[in-house]
């Protein structure tokens, strides 16, 4: 009955334009809110949907009698939610009245509301003034003088909150149509904002939970705005925002939402914040909050939870240097605390500031290990439990250098899981370590089997799942040596290929990813007889519903693509289809009876402005915020899901395509274009898949092309099909690079792109070579709008500083293997466009900058010169001038990188450089002094060896040989970047035949090194190119005949048979 009664309304009642008149009668007169309230809401669509058909098609007469009746009656309503809805349909009358100049009552009634001296009077005025806010600035446009004033004197409201957290609302909307030009206006906001925090700042103190949601939803939406409205008040507002997140007194719900605002300020306000240092006093403020109660709820936020999302949100977005140093002091003093809440505490900040300062802190590693020893062997368990957290951010970040430690933290990982307090946890630490441990794991393979299988027979469905992922771990590390263990494990797992409830499809997923870590591990002989069942099970767990499942799936596929890449096309048929329909999903269905929108919010806080959505007759329908909020939880937790599903399966096309090859061919059209549809996806996820896949098209049709191109030579001509696929991508990547604002999706198109210019040249881009080289400078020069941050107007050039985050220095560092790619592409021709890159790379070489971007900058340069060849003597001196000082560098990477370059610059270069010999060779020397036998200290060592034997190589009669031999030598055999052999040997060659006296004294040790380059170990891989190799054996039969004896005692026999 109550749907027939709904659809005559709508089909009869509701087309009438009598229905205006007809609902206002019954606001004004029915004596039952509940009534007065729909009538309101029904009204309010009457007149705002159609561009205002009904209301337009009353008589003028009805519609003044109803402007004037309107403003009457809202000032008498007694209930609240009816006054708002009535003031609502104001507001939907003012949009057309206003706009027509057929209402000049309205402005100044609204003005004598607003300072009525009825609190509730001024109420429903502002009300009014908020809700004219929602529909556009169209309605205050020629009035914006008069209508700051009156919000000037409405903020500070002397009686009423409510008129004082409108006002700041109704500031917050109007904000949103400022544009960055309108200086003026900016000024007049920028002079309100303190007033806006004084607001919120009662909100809190009061305890209205309601008030403040809505201030700090205001207050995050100025910080994503373009225009600067905060203004110099920014100190004052991070202070706040701290102070409320801090106190124990606020209630939680607040001190969330200020922990949240503060997060947005941190991103948002990011390079003021920088300028102004900051960090070390959040830090500071913040870290005891640390200390509170977590909630044990998973996604539940609590202050203690933000409180280290806070932290991980500053090491992620500010420079290491301002954030690790006063965190590494912090928890230095925490981790020795009594109060074993502390030392939690210290455990946590320390894991979650890893991800952004992990290049930071590499170099300083040795001396942090203590601390995370420290929290392992603490005497409370919760320590013991959020250092088993932190090492496993560790071994994601700095896994090569947790690996070396694997006779101290592997006992302790294996200690905690036999802790029923500690369990879950140390064998999630476990999963992380294996993950990165490599050979290392092979001593401890049995215990840990044993110790693995033995807990997945008794473990709980989730405990199961994390054991199923470590022991995939442990394969992954072991290789081929876990073969013993496969039939055994994939005998206990596979009863959870078969899971179908709903609870346990997550354990399904889990189970299927680790059969494809297996494959990969044990080879494909091994695994070949699981291969059909598995890829049949792979193929039934499409059908369920259930993005993780798919996402398991996929990548399953993918790993068998790798694996059997000759077995997979009878699959295709089924799969493509199957990732084609991934892509295309919506990520989320839009229920009309539930809530009847789509919208994405912000922050903790919801959009202000009303949403308006279309229903099957095509009728517009206003909704209102409150009813945005009740199911916008649900749809982006569908919306992500979906999200990554569809990520995965964008980059499985492109994986699949490069694995399989021929097979593949009759799907690259449809896939194709699905991709390029991609390419503009709002989700930056999904973007960089599917750039990552389009370059991965291009590469494998360059590959089953057989090109082959020679650096400096002619492009050989492309086949038609190479042409159509590289122009599609290209076009498409072009395109939608400029419209990105993702840094790590351009980082993905920069870092691919140079590596397709390298492997291919410059054919790859088509008609797009200037927009290329255009992307790499506006990175560089952080001119990319990727890289505007919306503090940027408000810069002061003198505040700027020049290092920056880790995860921008990846993108500029990702657009200088761009500008490597190039250089590789054009070889000498590339010399026409150095001089605007030199400047634009040498700048992030400065000691103001971190070691990545020095290193990397460097590094570049290094590749640059050896790609550019002799064309890089026009260059010779300013290259110089840069690198010399360099090989002094305080950091070893950065030192190995100068060695590189400047070794590789005296190759190439026909100017003659001799005169800078003896300095250069200083500079070295300390290189060959290092004690350590790994890392970038050794590495620095093998490319000064490089760069020594390039200048004996370039002018040997202008070096002290005698002197420069001995050093040379002592740094041999390469240790650490074996690619600097060539050089090495190419010197010893040369001078064997041009000066062979100059090595008499050194025969017996070049023996044993030439033992050590040519005898290769079973299952080893030579440290030659074949040409070096070949020259080595010449030089080795000729001593053979010379010196016998000292041959055959340097074990030489085996190369020379």
């Amino acid at each position: 009955m109550s749907s027939q009664v709904t659809a005559t309304l709508s089909q009869q009642y509701y087309r009438n334009p009598q229905c205006v008149p007809g609902l206002f009668q019954i606001i004004i007169t029915s004596p039952d809110a509940g009534v007065r309230q729909i009538a309101g809401v029904e009204l309010r669509k009457r007149v705002a949907g159609h561009g205002s058909k009904l209301w337009l098609e009353n008589p003028l007469e009805i519609r003044t009698a109803l402007k004037k009746n309107i403003l009457e009656f809202v000032l008498i309503e007694p209930v609240s939610l009816v006054r708002h809805t009535t003031a609502r349909v104001v507001a939907a009358i003012a949009a057309r009245e206003m706009q027509e100049k057929t209402w000049p009552e309205l402005l100044p009634w609204l003005y004598q509301a607003s300072t009525a001296p009825l609190a509730e009077t001024r109420e429903i005025g502002v009300f009014i003034m908020y809700s004219l806010t929602e529909i556009g600035d169209g309605p205050f446009a020629e009035h914006l003088v008069e209508v700051y004033e009156l919000f000037r004197r409405t903020l500070q409201d002397p009686e009423s909150m409510d008129v004082r957290v409108t006002t700041v609302r109704a500031l917050g909307t109007l904000a949103q149509y400022i544009d960055v030009d309108e200086k003026a206006q900016i000024r007049t906001f920028q002079s309100l904002f303190p007033l806006i925090v004084a607001v919120l700042r009662d909100c809190v103190t009061t305890g209205n939970t309601d008030s403040a949601k809505h201030g700090f939803d205001v207050l995050e939406t100025l910080l994503i705005l373009d225009a600067p409205l905060i203004g110099k008040s920014l100190p004052e507002l991070v202070d706040f925002f701290v102070t409320a997140a801090a106190d124990k007194e606020i209630e939680e719900d607040i001190r969330c939402m200020a922990f949240n605002a503060l997060i947005w300020t941190i991103k948002y306000r990011k390079n003021k914040m920088q300028a102004m240092g900051m960090a070390k006093t959040i830090l500071e403020r913040i870290m005891p909050v640390g200390c509170e109660e977590d909630a044990d709820e998973e996604e539940e936020d609590n202050p203690c939870r933000l409180c280290f999302r806070a932290i991980d949100t500053l090491a992620t977005t500010f420079p290491p240097s301002q954030v690790f140093p006063t965190l590494h002091t912090l928890v230095t003093a925490y981790i020795h605390s009594p109060d074993w809440a502390q030392r939690k505490c210290a455990m946590v900040a320390f894991g979650v500031a890893i991800e952004g300062c992990s290049e930071f802190i590499r170099p300083h590693i040795e001396g942090l290990w203590p601390f995370l020893d420290l929290g392992l062997n603490d005497s409370e368990w919760k320590v013991r439990k959020a250092a088993c957290i932190a090492l496993g951010c560790v071994c994601e970040y700095l896994g090569d250098e947790a690996a070396e430690r694997h006779a101290i933290f592997l006992p302790h990982i294996l200690k905690l899981m036999s802790d029923t307090n500690t369990q879950a946890t140390a064998c999630q630490a476990l999963d992380s370590y294996l993950e990165c441990l490599g050979d290392h794991i092979l001593p401890y393979l049995d215990e840990l089997m044993v110790r693995l299988i033995g807990l997945l027979q008794s473990a709980d469905r989730q405990m199961q799942s994390t054991i199923i992922g470590a022991i995939g771990s442990a394969a992954h590390a072991a290789k081929g040596r876990f073969a013993p263990y496969f039939p055994e494990f994939m005998k206990r797992i596979e009863p959870c290929f078969f899971l179908k409830e709903e609870g346990d499809l997550d354990l399904r997923a889990i189970a299927v990813d680790t059969a494809g870590t297996l494959a990969e591990a044990v080879g494909a002989d091994a695994f070949r007889p699981y291969f059909e069942p598995m890829m049949q099970q792979a193929l039934d767990g499409l059908t369920l519903d259930n993005p993780r499942t798919h996402e398991s799936n996929f990548l399953f596929f993918i790993v068998m693509s790798r694996v059997f890449p000759e077995l997979m096309e009878p699959y295709l048929a089924t799969i493509i289809p199957v990732l084609i329909k991934s892509c295309q999903e919506p990520e989320f269905e839009v229920n009309e009876d539930a809530t009847g929108f789509s919208a994405v919010t912000s922050g903790n806080g919801t959009a202000e402005a009303p949403l308006v959505i279309k229903n099957d007759g095509d009728e517009d329908i206003d909704v209102d915020v409150e009813d945005v909020e009740v199911a916008y939880e649900d749809i982006v937790n569908t919306s992500s899901a979906q999200a990554v599903e569809k990520e995965i399966a964008a980059d499985a096309l492109g994986q699949l395509f490069a694995n399989i090859k021929l097979p593949f061919l009759p799907y690259v059209e449809a896939t194709l274009e699905v991709l390029l549809v991609l390419l503009e996806h709002f989700y930056e996820g999904i973007r960089k898949a599917a750039v990552s896949s389009c370059i991965e098209y291009v590469r494998t049709f360059y590959l089953l092309a057989n090109y082959e191109w020679t650096p400096g030579q002619p492009s050989p001509p492309l086949h038609d099909n190479i042409v159509k696929v590289r122009d599609l991508v290209m076009d498409g990547l072009v395109e939608c690079q400029q419209t990105d604002d993702d840094k790590n999706s351009v980082a993905t198109l920069c870092s691919s792109l140079g590596e397709l210019l390298t492997a291919y040249g410059p054919t790859v881009m088509g008609d797009h070579s200037e927009e290329i080289a255009n992307l790499a400078m506006a990175v560089l020069d952080k001119s990319h709008l990727c890289q505007q941050d919306t503090d940027a107007a408000e810069e002061d050039p003198e505040d700027v500083i020049e290092d920056q985050a880790e995860y921008d220095s990846v993108l500029t560092s990702s657009a200088m293997d761009l500008v490597a790619g190039l250089a590789h592409a054009y070889a000498g021709a590339f010399k026409n466009a150095f001089p605007k890159f030199l400047p634009l790379i040498a700048q992030y070489a400065g000691k103001g900058h971190s070691m990545t971007d020095r290193s990397a900058a460097i590094g570049t340069f290094g590749e640059i010169i050896g790609a550019m060849g002799p064309a890089v003597t026009d260059f010779t001196v300013p290259l110089g001038q840069l690198l010399m000082p360099v090989l002094e560098d305080d950091e070893a990477e950065v030192r190995s990188n100068a060695a590189y370059a400047i070794g590789v610059l005296v190759e190439h270069s026909e100017m003659d450089m001799s005169g800078e010999y003896l300095n250069i060779l200083a500079r070295l020397q300390p290189f060959f002094k290092t004690e350590e036998t790994t890392g970038s200290p050794m590495n620095a060592r093998d490319n000064a060896c490089g760069a020594v034997a390039r200048m004996l190589l370039k002018s040997l009669d202008k070096l002290p040989a005698a002197q420069v031999l001995p050093v040379l030598f002592s740094g041999l055999p390469l240790r650490s970047d074996t690619q600097e052999n060539k050089p090495v040997f190419k010197c010893i060659l040369h001078i064997s035949q041009v000066q062979p006296a100059l090595l008499e004294p050194y025969w017996e040790p070049l023996l044993s090194l030439f033992h050590h380059v040519l005898v290769v170990p079973e299952g080893g891989e030579s440290e030659l190119d074949d040409e070096t190799r070949t020259g080595v054996l010449a030089l080795v039969r000729h001593l053979n005949q010379v010196m016998p004896d000292k041959v055959a005692a340097a074990g030489l026999a085996q190369a020379l048979a």
